[in-house]
C-alpha cells in the first residue's frame, strides 16, 4: 500500500488505476518475470492484482477516494500520512475484518505472517518517511540541506526547478510563464490520464514560513476560466485553513505541494538529490546553480 500511495503522490494527487499500476512498477525495479507472473490457469498479473488490492485497502483506510470509475485521488490524510501510519491504518483494519470459521484454515498462514509483522514494527517503529532510523541518526537533515539551497535559488530558477518535478511527474508540454499581473500562475502543463488529457496551472512560492488561504483563493481565481485544475508548490508549509480551502467543497480543487513533500519529489526523481543505498542522501548544489 505505501509504494502505491507514494506513486500516486508523485502522479500529483490523482490519477487512472491503469497509470497507477504503471508508476509502481516503474518505481519498483521488477524484473520482467515478476511483472509478467499471472496466477495459475488465469491470464491476470499477480502483481497488478496485488496493486489494485492495495488501491481498495487505501479507499477502504480512507486514504483514497474514487470521483470517477478508475480514477484514484488523495484524501487529505492520504497526502500527509507516513508509512507507520498507514500500516497502523491498515493494522487497525485488518484486524476489525471477521474471518470466515469454514475458511480460518487457508487464511491462518496469512494470519501468522501478518502477526510477525506487526511484532516487528511494534518493537522497530519506523522513521516518519523512509524507515531507516539506524542507518540515518537524523532523516531530516538533508531536507534541511537542500531546503536551504532552494531558498538561495531566484524566483525564475525556482520556477524552472517546479517545471522539471512537474516533467518527471509525467507532465507533459509544461511551460514557464511567469508573467506580471497574471494573477500568481508561473506555469501550465498537461496531464494525460489514459485517453484524456487536461491542462494544470501551477504556481511557486519561496516561503519559510506558511502559505495562507487567502493565497489559494487568489490563485483559484487566477484559474478560472482556463482550468478546472492547479498545483500550489512551496518550500514552505500550508496553513489549516490553506488546507481546507485547497479542497473546499463546490469549486475546483487545488493540489498543494509543500517543501517537505518537494524534498521528497526531487529525491524521488534524482533532481539534485543522490541516493546511496545505504540511505545517505548527498545535495548537489551545482544542479541548483544552473538553473
Amino acid at each position: 500500500m505505501w509504494p502505491t500511495l507514494e506513486a500516486i503522490r508523485g502522479l500529483g494527487g490523482e490519477a487512472e488505476r491503469r497509470r497507477i499500476i504503471e508508476k509502481v512498477i516503474e518505481r519498483g525495479g521488477f524484473t520482467p518475470q515478476q511483472i509478467t507472473r499471472t496466477y495459475p490457469n488465469k491470464d491476470k498479473s499477480i502483481l497488478k492484482h496485488r496493486i489494485e488490492w492495495a488501491l481498495s485497502y487505501l479507499k477502504q483506510i480512507g486514504l483514497l477516494v474514487q470521483p470517477a470509475k478508475s480514477i484514484y485521488r488523495l484524501t487529505e490524510e492520504g497526502r500527509v500520512v507516513n508509512e507507520r501510519e498507514v500500516f497502523g491504518l491498515w493494522k487497525e483494519l485488518s484486524r476489525k475484518r471477521p474471518h470466515s470459521p469454514s475458511r480460518s484454515s487457508k487464511h491462518e498462514p496469512n494470519k501468522v505472517i501478518f502477526d510477525k509483522i506487526f511484532q516487528i514494527f511494534e518493537r522497530e517503529p519506523l522513521s516518519p518517511r523512509n524507515g531507516l532510523e539506524e542507518s540515518n541518526p537524523k532523516p531530516d537533515a538533508w531536507r534541511e540541506e537542500l531546503l536551504g539551497i532552494l531558498h538561495t535559488l531566484s524566483p525564475a530558477a525556482f520556477e524552472r526547478l517546479c517545471k522539471q518535478v512537474l516533467e518527471s511527474a509525467g507532465f507533459i508540454r509544461v511551460e514557464v510563464t511567469g508573467r506580471s499581473g497574471d494573477g500568481g500562475i508561473d506555469g501550465i502543463g498537461v496531464l494525460r490520464l489514459g485517453l484524456i488529457s487536461f491542462p494544470v496551472l501551477f504556481q511557486s512560492k519561496r516561503y519559510s514560513g506558511q502559505v495562507s488561504s487567502a493565497e489559494i483563493r487568489n490563485f483559484r481565481g487566477a484559474m478560472q476560466g482556463r482550468t478546472d485544475k492547479g498545483i500550489f508548490i512551496t518550500t514552505g508549509l500550508f496553513s489549516k485553513d490553506a488546507q481546507r480551502e485547497a479542497t473546499r467543497d463546490g469549486v475546483p480543487p487545488i493540489d498543494l505541494i509543500d517543501g517537505e513533500r518537494l524534498c521528497d519529489l526531487l529525491k524521488e526523481h534524482k533532481l539534485g538529490v543522490r541516493t546511496r543505498l545505504v540511505e545517505q542522501i548527498d545535495i548537489d548544489p551545482a544542479f541548483f546553480d544552473n538553473l
